[in-house]
């Protein structure tokens, strides 16, 4: 059953909505209300698409947060191992940090100076 409904919209809306093609058998475009029907049922199910992405993310922060730790620990306890692959490693923690920074995963009491201390011979 199709349902008549009115609507006010935005500017901004109403812009779109003007620049979408009227219905056409000509060229088998279904139209603009047709098309506003398909977004207003897929939309539906946008939520839990949303409240899914964050709870994988989430899971992956934690996931970082862990490889984090254990890498810090890798060169704590590791005899010396060379300027490059020291760096490297170094390098990723940084970037785990960059990339938890603001979210409960985030090290803050791991700072550059722990971090020089960990590794034998420093940066």
């Amino acid at each position: 059953m199709k349902q008549l409904i009115a609507a006010t919209i935005s500017s901004e809306a109403a812009e779109v909505w003007n620049s979408w093609p009227k219905k056409s058998a000509e060229f088998d475009y279904p139209g603009r209300s047709a098309c506003l029907s398909r977004l207003l049922v897929e939309s539906g199910s946008m939520p839990g698409h949303i409240e899914a992405l964050k709870l994988r993310e989430g899971s992956l922060l934690g996931s970082l947060a862990i490889t984090r730790e254990s890498l810090v620990t890798f060169l704590r306890l590791t005899p010396p191992i060379e300027a490059t692959r020291r760096e490297k490693l170094r390098l990723q923690i940084d970037d785990i940090q960059d990339n938890t920074h603001g979210t409960i995963y985030f090290n803050f009491g791991l700072s550059d100076s722990y971090l020089d201390n960990c590794y034998p011979g420093g940066k």
